[in-house]
């Protein structure tokens, strides 16, 4: 089977949470390539971009955006954010815990006070939002957020989630691009949007920057909006390539 050309899309069922992602794949000629000068920060080297587009990703696993049903809750006495956009995550302003958010994944992951009062809010957060006990899952994922340092939309540390990750997943980077877009959270609060390209999120992180798309639904509005899907830039790589020798012999006969 032929891909079409220059590109080709393809539809991608995710079965963990029944959502549609839409994947752009380079294919001149017809041929997937995987040569091209897209760059990912934390990745080495570069390569052909794919484009995806994660659709109606809203309530990917509690059935909500909001799943505790307020856009901020308050735990431990400090002001958080549950969103549940991809997948869920809950949003601690790092001031909130006496940090800047601009903290290295070796100071954080060095920090056992930072990191219990952020389990703590993390196990209290998944009754609420009715993940259940959350001891030993991974879901609800948590991250501290900041104001941008530089030219990005918003700063954070990602925790996956007992220790910080350098970079965040996509489902993580989605699911706090759609924080930051919505009123109301503490994500949007701390992010400060190119009034030029409102619908751009440009994540900083540990290993650099990470820029997520949001394409509003034609019901969205600014007070309350509903994204009809969240975009990214990723890149192909050839993880491995084999090749089958068959020997011709009196049990083979060739084709």
């Amino acid at each position: 089977m032929r891909g079409g050309d220059p590109v080709t899309t393809l539809r991608i069922l995710n079965l963990n949470t029944g959502k549609v992602v839409e994947a752009v794949v380079q294919t001149p000629g017809g041929e997937v390539t995987y040569d091209g000068l897209a760059r990912i920060d934390g990745v080495p080297g570069s390569g052909a971009p794919i484009v995806l587009d994660f659709l109606d990703a809203a309530g990917a696993k509690t059935g909500r955006l909001f799943p505790t049903g307020r856009r901020t809750d308050v735990i431990d006495g400090v002001e958080v954010s549950c969103v549940d956009f991809s997948s869920p995550l809950v949003f601690v302003p790092a001031a909130a815990l006496g940090r800047t958010g601009y903290e290295s994944k070796r100071e954080l992951d060095a920090d056992p006070v930072l990191k219990g009062r952020l389990e703590s809010i993390r196990l209290q957060a998944a009754l609420m939002a009715g993940l259940g006990d959350a001891r030993d899952k991974v879901l609800p994922k948590i991250a501290l957020v900041a104001p941008p340092q530089g030219r990005g939309v918003i700063a954070s540390r990602y925790f996956t989630p007992w220790n910080c990750h350098s970079a965040f997943a996509v489902t993580g980077a989605l699911c706090l691009a759609a924080a930051a877009s919505t009123p109301g959270t503490v994500v949007h609060r701390l992010a400060r949007f190119d009034r030029d390209d409102p619908a751009l999120v440009t994540i900083e992180q540990p290993a650099g920057t990470l820029d997520i798309r949001m394409r509003p639904a034609p019901d969205s509005t600014a007070a309350d909006p509903v994204f009809a899907a969240a975009g990214l830039v990723r890149t192909a790589r050839r993880l491995f390539q084999g090749m089958v020798h068959v020997p011709l012999d009196d049990h083979f006969e060739a084709a």
